[in-house]
């Protein structure tokens, strides 16, 4: 038997204690929930800071980059233009020459074709000219260069224009242009862009660029290249360029555009004629000095035709519109969620290629697709090429 008092501690707890179970349940219940939010929030937070770290971390790679190739140019230029390989600028009796003081004319090679354009088959600094490796005529697809020889800078040129702007302003604004004409053709007027600045702009009478050039060749900027390919694109598609010879005049002039103003455009300060021979065919998918290094890796129908209707229904410029996608990476970059390991996303990198009435043009993308628990997402871009590039239209995959 039971004795009494053990009895009544029985009847008296067991019912306290089961009129507890359901709330104890709901606090459990509200733990799991509010411990859930909290991951989530955290999760969340670590993202957000992980893509703000890449993007200042991208944004100051840029700058660096940016700034390492503008001094490097500028320090080249100006050792090279005084015959010196120094860091100093000097000039050719070997006086030190004070930044943003103009070259003036730095060689007799200078004198000799002062106010000309000059091509050569090599890109040499301009105490390595060599008058033998100048050339009138180029093979198209071949690397090819030219300087220039001005008796004035930039600046100077486009001042009597700008009466009310210092000369330091001008060049601060200030770029160059290139007038192409075919034998017979309208002239096509075109925009240096990336390679000037101020200082370059205040001392330089002289300065190189190419049309196309050797992968191994010192130059670095795009001082040219660019501008070619964009010249190549127009006129092949007008139908300007025939096979054969044809003959080509190029003139420079600087020019300077500020906002809701008309272009201000200068005297040309050199001019040059070259021979271009154009072999048909040399135009082609694959050919990466005329038509860009892109190139497909891979072929997926579907995933391209997805891409490409996805740029087609995003699509802002209306003088040419997405027709190719290229796969230009082997396969899916998975992202991951820092903490969980639980997949978010996947990447992959491609190159729309656009087509309008004057010309072709390229540029590269991510396309990305967010992870729903079971299957991914239809896909956007998530990153770009800051701009997009020329190129003739027969470079186009079919």
């Amino acid at each position: 038997m039971i004795p009494t008092k053990l009895f009544l501690a029985i009847a008296l707890t067991v019912p306290f204690a089961t009129a507890q179970l359901p709330s104890i349940a709901e606090r459990a219940l509200k733990r799991e929930a509010a411990k859930k939010e909290n991951e989530a929030r955290h999760a969340a937070a670590v993202e957000k800071q992980k893509a703000n770290e890449e993007a200042r971390g991208k944004a100051a790679d840029e700058r660096k980059a940016a700034g390492a190739e503008r001094r490097a140019t500028e320090d080249a230029s100006r050792s090279a233009a005084t015959g010196s390989k120094g860091s100093s600028p000097s000039s050719a009796r070997g006086a030190k020459r004070p930044v943003d003081q103009e070259q003036g004319i730095t060689s007799p090679t200078h004198e000799k074709y002062r106010k000309q354009v000059v091509f050569a088959t090599a890109d040499r600094l301009v105490d390595d000219v060599k008058e033998s490796e100048f050339t009138t005529e180029f093979n198209l697809g071949d690397p090819i260069y030219f300087r220039v020889f001005m008796d004035k800078i930039g600046p100077k040129a486009l001042a009597p224009l700008l009466p009310d702007m210092e000369l330091k302003d001008i060049a601060l604004s200030m770029t160059y242009g290139m007038r192409f004409t075919l034998a017979g053709k309208p002239t096509m007027d075109l925009k240096f862009t990336g390679f000037s600045s101020r200082s370059n702009n205040l001392e330089w009478t002289t300065w190189r660029g190419y049309f196309v050039k050797h992968p191994d060749a010192e130059i670095t900027s795009d001082q040219g290249g660019e501008l070619f390919r964009e010249f190549l694109a127009r006129a092949t598609q007008k139908g300007w360029i025939v096979p054969g010879k044809n003959k080509l005049k190029v003139e420079i002039y600087p020019m300077m555009g500020l906002r809701d103003k008309p272009v201000t455009t200068g005297e040309v300060v050199a001019t040059g004629e070259v021979t271009m021979n154009y072999t048909p065919g040399v135009i082609k998918v694959g050919n990466p000095v005329l038509c860009g290094p892109h190139k497909a890796v891979q072929k997926d129908a579907a995933l391209e035709g997805q891409i490409l209707r996805y740029a087609q229904s995003s699509w802002k410029p209306t003088e040419y519109k997405p027709a190719t996608v290229l796969l230009t990476s082997n396969a899916w970059t998975i992202y991951r969620h820092p903490v969980s390991g639980i997949i978010t996303r996947r990447m992959i990198e491609a190159v729309v290629e656009s087509k309008g009435a004057e010309y072709c043009k390229y540029q590269g993308y991510q396309f990305s697709q967010v992870f729903e628990g079971t299957s991914y997402a239809s896909g956007t871009f998530t990153d770009a090429e800051r701009t997009s590039h020329f190129m003739p239209c027969a470079c186009m995959a079919k």
